[in-house]
């Protein structure tokens, strides 16, 4: 950056639009600003589906206001605003990343369960949008650590969030629950296209496995539902966890001798 704005400052000398008193402005580093200030709007609006709203909300409003910053410098010209807009920028954004870092897992790199309680309270006041919610458990998840240590059950865990982000962050959010059980927060998605994102994910899974060339496979459990103003979102979210244990207790009952199925 030093030497990008040492050669436009070079390049200025040759550019000047007008002189006001005691000082001259020039066109380039102005053009520049511009152009840097759209890009960072363009890629905000680009990377919406990776935020959560609250964060979208926030980074748009902070571009923007450094934005209003450079078009008052602009018509008041003899009053520097953007490098105050800029500073200004910067500060907020490094407060907006440390907190991010408040609402990220740190073994498996997906959102935390605070991200959830956030998520619901904000769609618990409006309810304009469909709400699905995908519960998903690790199978034999304890075999793993048990038979291979604890490292490998870090690495399976942090493979299986990869998957899970590859599968479902383009509609939806991936939140690691605990141990090893997440949840998927769906939002305005038909359940038939909710029903196509989960069969992805088993096929995704199944050709890991066949890949991966490790001595334990990926296996998984889970169960869905579209929310339903007829119920509580715990009581919802708490059948869809039934759900999910019956699915898995069925799986188990199908498989001889699962203590070594893993």
């Amino acid at each position: 950056m030093l030497v990008f704005n040492t050669v436009t400052s070079i390049i200025s000398s040759r550019t000047r639009t007008f002189e006001a008193a005691s000082f001259s402005r020039y066109i380039i580093p102005f053009v520049i600003s511009i152009i840097f200030l759209v890009y960072s709007v363009y890629v905000i609006v680009l990377s919406k589906k990776m935020l959560l709203k609250f964060e979208y909300a926030y980074i748009l409003a902070i571009s923007l206001m450094t934005s209003a910053g450079v078009l008052v410098q602009l018509f008041l010209g003899k009053t520097a605003f953007i490098w105050c807009s800029s500073s200004f920028t910067i500060i907020m954004m490094f407060i907006i990343i440390q907190q991010r870092e408040l609402y990220r897992d740190s073994l498996t790199g997906v959102r935390n369960r605070v991200v959830l309680k956030k998520c619901l309270d904000s769609y618990g006041r409006r309810q304009d949008e469909q709400l699905s919610i995908i519960l998903i458990d690790l199978d034999y998840f304890k075999n793993i650590n048990d038979s291979y240590g604890h490292m490998e059950g870090d690495h399976a865990l942090r493979t299986f969030a990869r998957l899970l982000q590859k599968v479902y962050s383009d509609n939806g959010i991936v939140i690691r629950m605990g141990g090893d059980e997440f949840l998927i927060l769906i939002y305005d998605l038909s359940p038939a296209k909710v029903s196509e994102l989960i069969a992805k994910m088993a096929k995704m899974v199944e050709k890991y496995n066949i890949r991966c060339g490790k001595p334990y496979m990926l296996k998984y459990s889970s169960a869905h539902g579209t929310y339903k103003n007829d119920m509580s979102m715990e009581q919802f979210i708490h059948e869809i966890d039934l759900k999910m244990y019956d699915h898995k207790n069925s799986r188990k009952r199908k498989v001889w001798g699962t203590e070594h199925e893993f």
